[in-house]
């Protein structure tokens, strides 16, 4: 790989998180070094200064080129941690766009800054499709690349008719749920030939019948609305396999979410059948997404705002009750901070005493355990206990250590 291009920018006319990217060549050249340390180093200080904390910069689009180059350069270590650098750059974009401000300002800078991005992303369309295809590689790669697609990919299922027998034959299972719910994005609510709902894989399975709720509505299926409620109960292992799906759980939207607004738009039966499931889920993890807290609100109680709290009904005290407790790991000082942002939408309180004061003494609200750590136990396992004391012993350990190091910085002065 060459890399001449990079000479070409004037890359200190441009900016990125921490001011003019004058860097940003030696950060994408360190992506393909052979030495793993300096490899890290540049992945480290590439998505700091590129995609700090998934926001894209004027300098973002100008990287994708080069990015690209490496992607198709089979010698270039690590690739699938190049196709993610992609993934989190469409992915930025798709959720910058529908940031409410930025929908008001049509004249924003940013809007010309994904504009960019779109149309160097669209670029590398025919690589990312031959990626996809291409059964030796790592799985992450492929279905990274798939995420990047569903972004930039124009004309319907027609755009990569490949889905079809991806969908049906690929040997992965991961890739052809992925590629199933892929065509469904790209327009495709059936896929006559790939006989998902039939497939040998509870995850195809899975997502077909998640893809027939969210297209057919009202009118999706019995049996279907019964295979998605099946992934929902407590032994199931299909939500857990779901988050090797990066098409289908990533910072923009999550599995769980997308069932949740399936049923919002499937009717009362959907909604009675698959709301409890949702909600006893939630009550098994210990973290939720502020895009599941959204849609289990807005199937209790509509979009926003909600009615007058005197007015709750059982199902929305106990829908309210579950968001609340899932966003202690949120909490700063008593409030909810980002899960703050979803109950203030529906104008419910922000801080825990105040929303459990709304739900009364009768509906106490909950600390749920650690999040991740614990993450698909069941609530009695003792593995889950000794996840639990590990997640705290590690706690403890980081106190203590920042402890012994800001002593340390006392002493020395």
């Amino acid at each position: 790989m060459t890399l001449e291009g990079l000479r070409t920018i004037e890359w200190s006319s441009l900016r990125h998180a921490y001011g003019p990217a004058g860097d940003t060549p030696n950060l994408i050249r360190g992506l393909a070094s052979s030495d793993a340390g300096v490899r890290g180093e540049a992945y480290s200080s590439f998505d700091a200064a590129i995609l700090h904390q998934g926001f894209v910069y004027e300098a973002t689009g100008y990287t994708i080129p080069f990015l690209l180059e490496l992607l198709a350069d089979p010698t270039t270590p690590e690739r699938e941690g190049i196709v993610e650098l992609l993934c989190v750059m469409a992915l930025s974009v798709t959720s910058g766009r529908k940031d409410p401000d930025l929908i008001r300002r049509k004249d924003a800078h940013e809007h010309k800054v994904f504009a960019h991005i779109d149309e160097e992303l669209a670029s590398g369309v025919p690589l990312l499709r031959t990626l996809v295809q291409d059964s030796a590689l790592d799985v992450r790669l492929r279905l990274r690349a798939q995420v990047v697609l569903s972004t930039v990919l124009k004309g319907g299922p027609e755009a990569a008719p490949e889905l079809r027998s991806l969908a049906r034959d690929d040997p992965d299972p991961r890739v052809r749920a992925s590629s199933r719910y892929l065509a469904f994005l790209l327009g495709a609510p059936e896929l006559p030939g790939a006989p998902a709902a039939t497939d040998d894989s509870p995850l195809v399975r899975w997502t077909e019948a998640l893809v027939q709720l969210l297209a057919h509505r009202e009118g999706t299926t019995g049996a279907a609305i019964d295979e998605v409620a099946s992934g929902l109960e407590a032994d199931s292992p299909v939500l857990m396999m779901t988050m090797e799906l990066p098409l289908l759980n990533n910072f923009v939207d999550d599995s769980r979410a997308l069932v949740a607004r399936a049923a919002r738009g499937a009717g009362e039966p959907a909604l009675d059948r698959l709301l409890p499931m949702l909600l006893q889920s939630a009550e098994r993890e210990s973290w939720m997404s502020p895009e599941l807290g959204f849609e289990l609100l807005a199937c209790a109680f509509g979009q926003p705002p909600a009615p007058p709290s005197e007015q709750m009904s059982e199902r929305q005290r106990q829908v309210l009750r579950v968001v609340a407790e899932a966003a202690w790991p949120w909490e700063q000082g008593g409030s909810f901070a980002n899960m703050a942002l979803v109950l203030g939408q529906f104008g419910f309180p922000t801080d825990r005493a105040a929303v459990q004061k709304l739900l009364g003494p009768d509906l106490p609200l909950r600390f749920r355990r650690f999040p991740l750590a614990t993450r698909g136990l069941p609530p009695d396992s003792d593995r889950l206990h000794r996840a639990e004391n590990q997640a705290l012993g590690w706690v403890l350990f980081s106190i203590a250590l920042m402890a012994v190091v800001a002593l340390s910085h006392l002493y020395r002065c």
